[in-house]
């Protein structure tokens, strides 16, 4: 089904637009039935249904969300794609398919407008694509970074690494300088990695495991030394034998993402708050794992902010934007899909739905999650405070 065709001389789409929110369905063989999902959730909606990109480049609406299925479309039509969007900062783009990890799917991504839905879309999908599209902020898109580039970076952490090993054997130099050693090598790791998911996410992974179980281990972690800082609890499902969450993935990517979502909550939380990891299943066939946490420096950012890593990061000085930005992109390349929200004016939500390798077992009857008599994790110890050179943002991910 192409989407490379002449432009029709009198195409319904040329016109002005009206003030109604608008939503535009590229072909794909599904397109017909979600339009009429569309029109039922929001009357107020206008559904269009462009037959090419070049019908898509006439249109003069000011906001448009555009819905793409990434099986459909050569490396010409998406590049035109690129263009239209880049002229039109006012519009977004909705990407779906089996596969986010695919070529199409990564260059789509990459644009600062794209956002990646799971597929088949579910209720909750249809909602989002139904709501009123937001202009887009104008933040500068970040140059791509040269894969060249990165082979050079991952010799550099290569040589650190050596080099710090044989100080460390050796027993030499001054312990304090060997910690400040052991400290950059870190970060210039963690970052290695981060622009590695930036530059090409990592394939859909093949191992099964407990998402509980990965998400019990980093609590663990996290709650070891003193007790001054942030608690956290961990309400896992009820019942004499705890149902697993069991999942099929790239284990060792899914724990970064994760990471990093908590390490975000805490920064939030501070002393004294609480971050809660609870879980869910979703039907069909998908678990969801939701981090709530105090919305701290981030109080009074709306949903539509919250999902917006340059307007999230503007509030959080010490946190890099690469980090949200890959563990976004992980979460996709595994099957997934992250969404951060304001629950209350006080309480932010991040949600990470994956798709399950079985059926988990039912919820309890009276709440889809765990209810607060589940035992809570010790209190976590506030991170150490690092001194940082002036106009470089705290790294609390190293």
């Amino acid at each position: 089904m192409s989407l490379y065709k002449d432009v029709p001389v009198s195409s319904p789409l040329s016109r002005a637009g009206s003030t109604r929110p608008v939503c535009a369905l590229l072909p794909f063989s599904e397109r017909e039935e979600h339009a009429r999902v569309l029109a039922a959730l929001a009357p107020e909606l206008e559904v269009l249904r462009p037959d090419s990109l070049g019908e898509l480049e006439a249109l003069r609406a000011p906001l448009v969300r555009v819905v793409m299925h990434v099986g459909h479309g050569t490396s010409v039509e998406i590049g035109w794609l690129a263009r239209i969007l880049a002229l039109r900062p006012g519009w977004t783009l909705r990407c779906t398919g089996p596969d986010p990890s695919c070529r199409a799917a990564r260059a789509l991504l990459a644009l600062p407008q794209a956002r990646w839905l799971p597929w088949p879309l579910d209720l909750q999908d249809f909602r989002t694509l139904a709501a009123p599209p937001e202009a887009a902020p104008a933040i500068a898109s970040q140059p791509a970074f040269p894969r060249e580039h990165l082979e050079v970076l991952a010799a550099l952490v290569a040589g650190l690494e050596q080099a710090y090993a044989l100080l460390l054997d050796r027993r030499s130099g001054d312990e304090l300088a060997l910690a400040t050693m052991a400290q950059e090598v870190r970060r210039l790791t963690h970052f290695t990695r981060t622009l590695a998911t930036l530059a090409e996410p990592p394939a859909r992974g093949r191992d099964e495991f407990d998402l509980v179980a990965l998400l019990d281990e980093q609590l663990a972690v996290l709650s070891t030394g003193t007790r001054t800082g942030a608690r956290l609890q961990a309400r896992t499902p009820a019942g004499p034998r705890s149902p697993r969450f069991p999942v099929r993935a790239d284990r060792q990517v899914l724990a970064r993402a994760f990471e990093t979502l908590l390490q975000l909550a805490r920064l939030c939380a501070g002393a004294g708050g609480t971050v809660r990891v609870l879980y869910a299943p979703v039907e069909p066939g998908e678990v969801e794992v939701q981090v709530e946490f105090p919305s701290g420096p981030l109080a009074g950012l709306g949903s539509a902010a919250l999902e917006d890593v340059g307007a999230l990061c503007g509030q959080l000085p010490q946190v890099w934007p690469a980090d949200l930005l890959a563990a976004r992109s992980a979460i996709a390349s595994q099957g997934g899909v992250l969404r951060l929200e304001a629950a209350s004016p006080t309480l932010v939500r991040a949600r990470v739905r994956l798709p399950a390798l079985s059926p988990s077992a039912p919820p309890p009857a009276e709440s889809p999650l765990v209810p607060d008599s589940a035992p809570e994790a010790p209190e976590l110890a506030s991170p150490p405070v690092r001194p940082a050179a002036a106009g470089t943002p705290l790294d609390p991910f190293a």
